[in-house]
């Protein structure tokens, strides 16, 4: 019916139970031990082999699986998680409110409240909602996420992120393997996505300093009210509105209208297919802008290319151009070249 030990056990060899484990001690068990009843512990448990059971995992202590974890049910860690083997594996989910070390890919389909520093070299994949209270380390290969992320640390994602549900990382995120989401994406503090690209079909929310070094492609509404900076080109089919200055070395297109109060500055061509409200200090566009809808520039513009622009246009700040301007109708307070 159970195995129950109040102080703790030690195997050698491999150790089998069928019904509920209870050992409140200190365990060490170093070959691969299966628990088809659940598995509750107290104490330090130390397993060196694989570590298997079909039911509910509770460790009130730390818990250190050199041979990898799998569960089907809920596993709890009150105590640091050291996961240093193959796989941590949880159908029901994952709570630790210690460190958490997965140093083996992470497989966890319930819900996962990790509520320390948490780091998984071997990648995080996680069909249901993961909360990260502490810093997030993901340095394998991948971050999945069907249910959504949440950290309120800094989150350091060395490979691909794949969310689809709704992210909230309210510290600096970074992301060098790029940034896919389905979900709105939501971060507080910078966003650094230095990968193949940032694509989010529910848009994308920063408060702090953003920079894409890879493509952007957004979807939803998106609010960047820090600096943004887009060398790989920006692409949003929804509103976009930047409350700091927008850089991009590679082509702007928006489909909606586009609001940047500090500024915008591109090297390419800008299409921008609803209203156009620059409010900053300058409008600069290297490759020339498009604009079906009304354009408001209350700081200089300043374009090189070719520019199109089929509503009305206003520049309260001067309108300067080197190549060829077409407008319904263009009202400039000061200057206007090249038409």
């Amino acid at each position: 019916m159970a195995l129950t030990s109040n102080g703790g056990i030690t195997s050698s060899g491999t150790t089998s139970l069928t019904g509920a484990a209870y050992l409140d001690g200190t365990n060490s068990l170093t070959g691969a031990t299966t628990a088809s009843g659940g598995f509750t512990s107290s104490g330090v448990t130390s397993i060196t082999g694989a570590l298997t059971t079909d039911g509910t995992v509770t460790a009130t202590d730390a818990v250190t699986a050199s041979g990898g974890l799998t569960s089907s049910g809920v596993t709890t860690v009150t105590g640091a998680a050291y996961i240093t083997g193959v796989a941590l594996t949880s159908n029901g989910g994952i709570t630790s409110s210690g460190t958490t070390s997965l140093t083996g890919a992470a497989y966890l389909d319930g819900t996962n409240a990790l509520t320390g520093a948490t780091t998984a070299s071997g990648g995080l994949t996680s069909s249901g909602v993961t909360t990260i209270t502490g810093a997030a380390y993901i340095t394998g290969v991948a971050l999945t996420s069907n249910g959504g992320i949440t950290s309120s640390g800094t989150t350091s994602l060395t490979g691909a992120v794949y969310l689809d549900s709704t992210n909230a990382l309210t510290g600096a995120t970074t992301a060098s393997g790029g940034f896919t989401s389905s979900g709105v994406t939501t971060v507080t503090g910078a966003a650094y996505i230095t990968g193949v690209a940032l694509t989010s079909n529910g848009g994308i929310t920063s408060s702090g300093t953003t920079s894409l070094t890879g493509a952007a492609y957004l979807d939803g509404t998106t609010a960047i009210t820090g600096a943004a900076t887009a060398s790989g080109g920006l692409t949003s089919s929804g509103v976009t509105c930047i409350t700091g200055a927008l850089t991009t070395d590679g082509t702007v297109t928006a489909t909606d209208a586009v609001t940047a109060s500090g500024g915008f500055t591109s090297s390419s061509v800008t299409t921008i297919t609803g209203a156009a409200y620059i409010t900053g200090v300058a409008l600069t566009s290297n490759g020339g802008i498009t604009s079906s809808g009304t354009t408001s520039l209350t700081g200089a513009a300043y374009l090189d290319g070719t520019n199109a622009l089929t509503g009305t246009t206003t520049a309260s700040g001067g309108f300067t151009s080197s190549g060829v301007t077409t407008g319904k109708k263009i009202c400039v307070a000061f200057r206007l070249y090249g038409v």
